[in-house]
């Protein structure tokens, strides 16, 4: 049962992602730092000298080859759901989960390395009927309840 986690920018899918992994021993995929590594360098950097549309097609490349044999914990990169048909891929692959944020979190991040982080509010609003269609919508408020609700999806 592979598990599948999207949500905005600074809703934790990287860090539930990899703390879910750890407990329940499955690989853990991070689509932005896999593209950073092909990349040699930072996701800003990319956005910068190649744009939105190119990165997004890095993100659905991952997507696509992701090898189905063992079980895994991927977390996408905020947009990866509203790009071409990526949600139904997405759900293909596995479990999709929204970690939805409070609002009030989401905004507090660290905003250096997040090159959208500037139209966020708006980039929100219109991800949200994409977030919707995932297969589950956590409220994540806490770390140590939203894994131990994660935990029950897979088990």
């Amino acid at each position: 049962m592979n598990l599948i986690l999207t949500g905005f920018m600074g809703s934790g899918k990287t860090t539930i992602g990899k703390k879910l992994a750890k407990k329940i021993n499955y690989k853990f995929i991070d689509t932005d730092a896999v593209i950073e590594r092909k990349m040699k360098m930072p996701i800003k950097k990319i956005f910068l000298l190649y744009g939105e549309f190119f990165f997004r097609r890095l993100e659905r490349r991952i997507l696509l080859n992701i090898n189905l044999k063992e079980s895994f914990i991927l977390s996408t990169g905020g947009g990866m759901p509203c790009f071409k048909n990526n949600i139904n891929i997405m759900k293909n692959k596995g479990i999709v989960v929204y970690l939805k944020t409070p609002k009030n979190r989401l905004f507090k991040v660290d905003k250096s390395n997040r090159p959208l982080f500037k139209k966020a509010k708006i980039l929100l609003n219109k991800r949200k009927y994409c977030y919707q269609k995932a297969d589950f919508t956590i409220e994540n408020e806490k770390i140590d309840k939203t894994l131990k609700k994660l935990i029950k999806l897979v088990r």
